[in-house]
């Protein structure tokens, strides 16, 4: 179940047409081009993958990489509690090549599926909002399935988060916890995933993928506008000068692009892949 942050946060991405939009401008600034998903999905053998799921699937990011790999007889269902997803998640689908269906309910509707049933699992960076199903996932995995995770490394834009607490402590506010992405950093990451997910799984490989952001003055658009979209993520709940604190720490990356010519924000992340589920039978 989501904590109080989980859930405030996971709410940012109710906004299908801002969230594709957002996609986007990180696309466009990353460093590392090679496609995380295509890295993720590399050396699995799809020829019995016939019953595929996607947690957190979202408007169907990972999903769309499985085009051209899967069997024609495959089949996808993507889970995801925002129902404003259907739609674009059944479009990633038809791009895939796959026939798909879309549930919108929360996670814990994985409960109902059949032990030992599903081929494939995959699940990029959503699986920090619902650690607490990893038992389900190593239950309905097929015992010659594969379950692929990505998720952030560390340390993950903690450019963002420096600038934010400089901004705090300028404004003399209280806040001596971990900021939002922290806590969701702390559930569950590249540092600690592979803890969370070896009592379940017999085999876990864990992938680094490096990567920063950059972004030049031509592009400070694109960063107020990514900054704005996740502000939830950085700027602590409750605090009564969210727009002041936005517009400083703004001025603060702006004071970066003049002392040298851009801003870069460290983004890596790791790929988990895991065979040889453990947890047997009906876990609850």
């Amino acid at each position: 179940m989501l904590n109080k942050t989980s859930k405030t946060l996971a709410e940012v991405f109710k906004d299908v047409g801002s969230h594709q939009k957002i996609n986007g401008i990180i696309k466009n600034h990353l460093t590392n081009q090679s496609d995380i998903r295509e890295i993720a999905l590399g050396g699995i053998d799809f020829l019995n993958a016939i019953k595929i799921l996607d947690l957190g699937c979202g408007f169907g990011f990972f999903t769309q990489a499985l085009r051209g790999k899967t069997n024609p007889q495959a089949k996808i269902t993507g889970i995801d509690c925002h129902t404003q997803y259907r739609e674009s998640y059944l479009d990633s689908c038809k791009y895939a090549g796959i026939e798909g269906r879309f549930i919108g309910e929360c996670i814990n509707s994985i409960r109902r599926i059949k032990s030992n049933s599903i081929d494939l699992i995959l699940c990029s960076f959503a699986l920090y909002f619902f650690p607490e199903i990893i038992s389900q996932i190593s239950r309905i995995l097929k015992d010659d399935g594969v379950f692929v995770t990505i998720t952030h490394g560390g340390p993950h834009m903690h450019q963002i988060g420096s600038h934010v607490k400089k901004a705090i402590s300028a404004n003399d506010l209280d806040y001596s916890d971990d900021l939002p992405f922290e806590i969701l950093m702390n559930i569950f990451s590249g540092e600690n995933g592979e803890g969370l997910l070896a009592p379940w799984f017999g085999n876990v490989r864990a992938k680094d993928y490096k990567n920063s952001l950059i972004f030049r003055e031509a592009g400070f658009t694109d960063l107020e506008a990514y900054l704005r979209f996740k502000q939830s993520f950085f700027i602590p709940a409750g605090q009564p000068e969210t727009e002041k604190l936005i517009a400083m720490v703004l001025d603060l990356f702006k004071q970066d692009i003049i002392k040298n010519g851009i801003v870069e924000i460290s983004k890596d992340d790791k790929i988990f892949t895991c065979t040889n589920p453990l947890m047997k039978g009906n876990a609850r």
